[in-house]
């Protein structure tokens, strides 16, 4: 109404429009680089350990971590942003060590036949499990440590990385040698014939 002209052009500017289309792209590329990153776990550790089945489990173990940083963002009101967007793909990228651990210690202590695999995963989680811990131990409380910061994107950031190496370490010495144990898969039981029975334990 103010500048009837046909020689002026009017564009939004300033920091709002600079933050929605910032925010936006981030909206829309989240997920592919979250995609991207599973894709190249199950690649390289199926490659590792040549087999499919390694890759699920080690994919399937950090993608608990994901999950639960997805739900204590829903659950707290965190918001996808700048510092947030980013935690998926570096949970997925540190946590995944503890799986891939776990699997290498089991396939070379698997692979004496005349071994008790009971001893073999009790073993595997007192040594390599309390190395591990360690190694999450520190990493959680170093991310942690900016939950004291007063810049609220980089407590997000702490808290989330932090938690996602805690659960990727729990879910790695829990649940991943239970579903080793009952599903037996090829690449770590094909050289055995023996159980692993409850009275062995």
């Amino acid at each position: 109404e103010q500048f009837n002209d046909d020689l002026l052009e009017a564009k939004l500017a300033g920091r709002v429009y600079l933050d929605y289309h910032w925010l936006r792209l981030i909206r829309s590329t989240h997920f592919k680089s979250v995609g991207v990153s599973v894709v190249c776990v199950l690649l390289i550790t199926g490659l590792m350990f040549r087999s499919l089945i390694a890759g699920i489990l080690c994919t399937l173990t950090v993608g608990v971590a994901v999950l639960v940083n997805y739900a204590i963002m829903g659950f707290g009101g965190i918001h996808l942003g700048v510092g947030t967007s980013m935690f998926a793909s570096i949970a997925i990228g540190a946590g995944v060590n503890f799986p891939i651990h776990i699997l290498d210690r089991l396939r070379i202590g698997l692979r004496d036949v005349d071994a008790n695999p009971a001893d073999v995963f009790a073993s595997t989680l007192a040594f390599t499990g309390r190395a591990l811990f360690y190694t999450a131990f520190v990493v959680a409380v170093g991310f942690l440590l900016l939950c004291v910061s007063e810049f609220r994107t980089l407590v997000h950031f702490g808290l989330l990385i932090g938690v996602g190496m805690i659960v990727s370490f729990v879910t790695s010495v829990t649940l991943l040698p239970a579903v080793l144990a009952l599903l037996r898969p090829r690449f770590l039981w094909a050289r055995r014939q023996d159980d692993l029975c409850p009275e062995e334990d």
